[in-house]
């Protein structure tokens, strides 16, 4: 992966730019970091691998001399308990990466905080991903997720219509797809998914072109994908599974008549974006949440606005989950 392949928009563009300064001062003659620690944070398919496989593949070619280290939270748990010179390793290369760091757990979180002090004090940089922000990470201990909250956060947003548009163009115009502005506005508005998922539909566009003549026209993408499309809306089911998977609730739970608080809040989530994605009237989302009347679910939506105003860390998250449907 490397830069030219990535599309900076707004959803990620700050993402993008600290990670490209981060990049070259690594490749100076004295290396010298912007940021202690960069985290970046989204859902899945935002950019945040891409951004760091791309600073490393940079520092590989244009600052080969520079010791770039790259791990998975699973993999660094694995390898570090293997072969305990790893963090040795870890502690001493110019740049340490570790993703997905919602996974990293036991000892493994443990020495990652000694190590990440380490590294703060000789002024190596490091750079860490999730899917949530450091104060969200449940299986990471609390030092560490103070000195995550310390660096530089960034969340990624999906992508939302004008920055799909802007990246089905790019990529209609780099594969000479010869095909109707209206069709590439309609698949922006309609479509969901990350950048590579985009990709790929202009690259299936590239295939049905093949078998007929003259521009593709809107009734032609239409009929080629409309069915996929109208089975990718959102839906309350669909609306839970992302909510259940987020607050690590089962989607039975979120339907049960349970009141704790660890399913309260989901399921009051679950029915507020239900409300502003899907067409479903106030009772019909309260049935589908266990036979809930249509007060139940104007209470709930009203007390998660509130919320909203009031909790920052609540409101990335809610507005991270609704972005995904956009």
């Amino acid at each position: 992966m490397t830069w030219s392949g990535f599309v900076p928009t707004p959803e990620n563009r700050s993402a993008w730019l600290a990670v490209r300064q981060l990049a070259a001062g690594l490749r100076s003659a004295k290396p010298r970091p912007t940021v202690p620690s960069l985290f970046l944070h989204g859902p899945t398919g935002t950019g945040k691998t891409h951004l760091v496989n791309a600073l490393t593949n940079d520092l590989r070619q244009h600052a080969p001399n520079r010791v770039a280290l790259l791990f998975s939270a699973g993999e660094l748990s694995r390898v570090a308990r293997q072969k305990p010179e790893t963090w040795t390793l870890a502690a001493d290369a110019d740049l340490l990466a570790v993703e997905d760091l919602q996974h990293l757990t036991g000892s493994a979180a443990q020495t990652l905080a000694f190590v990440f002090d380490q590294r703060l004090s000789e002024q190596r940089p490091m750079v860490f991903t999730a899917n949530v922000g450091p104060r969200q990470l449940k299986s990471v201990p609390t030092r560490l997720v103070s000195r995550l909250a310390g660096g530089l956060v960034i969340g990624l947003a999906p992508l939302g219509p004008e920055s799909r548009n802007l990246i089905l163009r790019r990529e209609a115009k780099l594969r000479r797809l010869a095909v109707d502005d209206d069709v590439l506005a309609w698949l922006a508005k309609e479509l969901t998914g990350s950048g590579r998922y985009l990709r790929g539909v202009i690259a299936r566009l590239v295939g049905i072109s093949r078998n007929r003549k003259g521009t593709l026209r809107l009734e032609d993408v239409q009929r080629q994908l409309g069915e996929e499309i109208q089975a990718s809306r959102p839906t309350v089911e669909r609306i839970a599974q992302r909510v259940g998977q987020h607050f690590h609730v089962g989607v039975r739970q979120l339907q049960s008549r349970r009141r704790t608080r660890h399913i309260l809040l989901p399921r009051q989530i679950g029915m507020y974006l239900a409300r502003q994605l899907t067409s479903l009237s106030l009772s019909e989302i309260g049935d589908w949440f266990g036979g809930r009347d249509h007060t139940t679910v104007l209470s709930a939506c009203r007390r998660v606005e509130s919320s909203l105003r009031t909790n920052p860390e609540l409101a990335s998250a809610v507005e991270s989950l609704q972005a995904e449907f956009r």
